[in-house]
């Protein structure tokens, strides 16, 4: 389960300092959440100020690896009151691992409201300049990864060696979109679908829920050396919280009409813009080869998450020149340098 966009197991534990896992809501109501559903309720109404009763001490354990389930640089941020009631005692939620345990992983809950656009970064950050990726580790403790990593992406695809890999698969269909996002580094649509709904990849067993796409320029991975005029993200998560990047490489030519439904709303600014009517089919932006190559890597902006399994296609998708000069007009090059392979394998499919 989540707690503060961290994977917990079934433990007991002691929570005082709800900072990473409540939603402020109202006067002084804070729903502590796990898994996107609320577990429990405190209000404190005073005229005063806030209450700070669900916000010092949180003591849950973490995994064994340790890793934050929310990727792609995009940790959800904790709304923290500005002024505190001195006469309000401390939560405690005790032994609440029942609870725990009978909770779905990352689940979104039901009600909750995308129509407010957050930056999804607490500290900001460049791919150039004094807040560039060369900087990026010394912005934030968080964004450590970035810099000390030993699988970081992107890379640059050589000597691949082939493999009898599992077929990869798409099962994406057509749906509503409901925002186009500029989150000030490039242009990006989320998918907030039920459990057991929406698009997935399967790569021979496993499935993968389809989360997010995002474009950059040029690409950021290479091929034998070779770089492509942009490159197409598509982010997925699996029900024990491995993230899996699809990697699809688009050449100039052509007009992609799907990615077009989307550039016709992309927000000029960061920001985000509603696309009414636009029912999308994600796999409208394939390419009809989807043999790949694979490797383990991380997400390509902070905080650099690794334990990410990337699946570079090595068909291509056309892109108008057009497309690509008004993708540029925003973010001309919104690319990270390619990364040492420190010894990792990548391997191809047959």
């Amino acid at each position: 389960m989540l707690l503060g966009g961290k994977s917990i197991g079934r433990h007991d534990f002691t929570a005082e300092d709800c900072t990473n896992s409540i939603d402020v809501i109202g006067h002084a109501r804070f729903d502590v959440r796990f898994a996107g559903f609320v577990v429990y309720q405190y209000e404190h109404w005073d005229h005063e100020g806030w209450s700070d009763g669900c916000l010092s001490r949180i003591d849950a354990r973490t995994n064994d690896a340790g890793r934050t389930s929310r990727v792609q640089g995009e940790p959800r941020k904790a709304v923290r009151p500005t002024r505190r009631s001195p006469n309000v005692d401390s939560l405690q939620i005790l032994s609440l691992s029942f609870l725990v345990a009978a909770l779905p992983v990352a689940t979104p809950a039901q009600g909750d409201d995308f129509s407010h656009y957050a930056s999804p970064w607490r500290t900001p950050w460049d791919y150039d300049g004094p807040r560039g990726a060369a900087h990026w580790s010394e912005l934030d403790p968080d964004y450590a990864a970035c810099n000390t990593g030993r699988e970081q992406s992107p890379i640059d695809i050589r000597n691949a060696r082939k493999a009898r890999l599992p077929p990869i698969r798409f099962e994406y269909r057509t749906g509503p979109v409901e925002y186009a996002i500029n989150n000030g580094h490039t242009i990006r649509v989320n998918y907030h679908d039920a459990p057991g709904s929406g698009n997935f990849l399967v790569v021979g067993d496993k499935r993968y829920h389809l989360t997010q796409f995002h474009f950059h320029r040029p690409s950021e991975e290479y091929v034998h050396g070779k770089r492509y005029d942009m490159v197409l993200h598509l982010m997925h998560t699996a029900d024990d919280g491995e993230v899996a990047g699809v990697a699809v490489l688009l050449e100039k030519g052509h007009a992609n009409q799907t990615i077009q439904q989307v550039w016709e709303h992309m927000p000029a600014k960061e920001g985000q813009e509603q696309t009414p009517g636009v029912d999308l089919d994600p796999s409208g932006m394939l390419p009809h080869d989807t043999g790949y190559f694979q490797y383990r890597g991380s997400v390509t902006a902070p905080p650099c998450t690794e334990g990410v399994q990337w699946f570079v296609l090595k068909g291509t998708v056309s892109i108008s020149a057009r497309q690509v000069a008004a993708f540029a007009r925003l973010y001309p090059n919104d690319v990270r340098p390619l990364q040492p392979l420190n010894g990792r394998v990548i391997v191809e499919s047959e």
